[in-house]
């Protein structure tokens, strides 16, 4: 299922106007969800009520987490900074039993009109249930909303399918305080965040060259539709090959320092790749129009500058 969602964010990457198709479709999942429930008067929830946000850990599908992010950062620069403290603080618990959600806020949800599927359909006929705190059952007519749901998610693309159904804890949600910005790190390849109420996919620095290729690859198997599942696992390996080595090795200089221990030497920089040898040992390529040098990625150390020939690359 990484590798479906992977293929899934690198095809929104390369057409960014997806972002806003995906968000469009769960909000029609959303509102279809809100009609039915209206349809049952005995259900007797109503602001305030936040019985139901304590003691647990929120699970929200990608596509669901694409306008939880965007309201996330919409929030002014003093809510972001109150509810990333909440949230922070919420993933150091060891126990959540009694504790509430980090995005409750003196018992209403700050992002309540992007809360997931769980959130949404969380609802009771007991009124009473906040004081007396009992357990209770989901009213019948959810049975049928979940059935409606995976209708609809089935007349997707294949490719997209994956983005509906996969589902992501609250928890992997981080700040960067240095922007004041919510982002989520998806497999070491992408940062998902939003800007300026737009979501935005940044790849890591590492991984851009890479996402071409794939593009490329799954572009290739679309045209050859007969070999699409072979291909697809290919590419799923070479995708998980590609986070692995990336999370296996941690350096200790940044890309911008080895960059500038390369540039006198390569010129100007093409791509900068991290990679294992088989000793276990880390070091950085750095390519340019000159040629490529290797840079220990602990110590900075170069290892080995080799100057470029005529076509040195096919």
């Amino acid at each position: 299922m990484k590798e479906d969602l992977l293929i899934a964010f690198i095809l929104i990457y390369k057409n960014p106007e997806l972002f806003e198709e995906v968000i469009e479709f769960q909000k029609d999942l959303n509102q279809h969800i809100d009609n039915k429930l209206k349809i049952d008067t005995k259900i007797a929830c109503e602001k305030g009520c936040s019985y139901c946000c304590y003691g647990w850990e929120v699970k929200l599908t990608f596509s669901e987490l694409l306008d939880f992010i965007k309201s996330l950062n919409n929030l002014s620069d003093d809510e972001k900074i109150k509810t990333a403290k909440r949230s922070e603080d919420y993933k150091r618990l060891k126990d959540i039993t009694n504790q509430p959600c980090p995005f409750l806020d003196n018992n209403l949800c700050v992002v309540y009109p992007s809360r997931p599927f769980v959130c949404r359909t969380f609802s009771s006929y007991d009124k009473n249930l906040r004081k007396t705190k009992t357990s209770f059952e989901f009213p019948p007519i959810l049975d049928q909303i979940i059935e409606d749901i995976k209708e609809k998610i089935n007349t997707l693309s294949d490719e997209f399918i994956s983005l509906f159904n996969t589902k992501t804890s609250i928890k992997n949600i981080s700040f960067n305080h240095e922007d004041n910005s919510f982002f989520v790190s998806l497999f070491d390849t992408f940062i998902l965040t939003s800007e300026n109420g737009s979501i935005k996919l940044k790849p890591h620095k590492l991984a851009e060259k890479f996402i071409s290729k794939i593009w490329y690859s799954i572009i290739l198997c679309k045209i050859l539709k007969r070999y699409r599942l072979m291909m697809k696992k290919i590419l799923a390996v070479l995708i998980l090959a590609f986070s692995v080595n990336a999370e296996e090795c941690k350096p200790n200089i940044s890309v911008s320092k080895v960059e500038g221990i390369a540039s006198p030497y390569v010129g100007t920089i093409h791509s900068v790749k991290l990679s294992k040898s088989r000793k276990g040992e880390c070091y950085f390529k750095v390519y340019g129009d000159k040629g490529y040098v290797t840079i220990d990625a602990n110590n900075g150390e170069l290892l080995k500058f080799t100057k470029k020939r005529d076509n040195w690359w096919k």
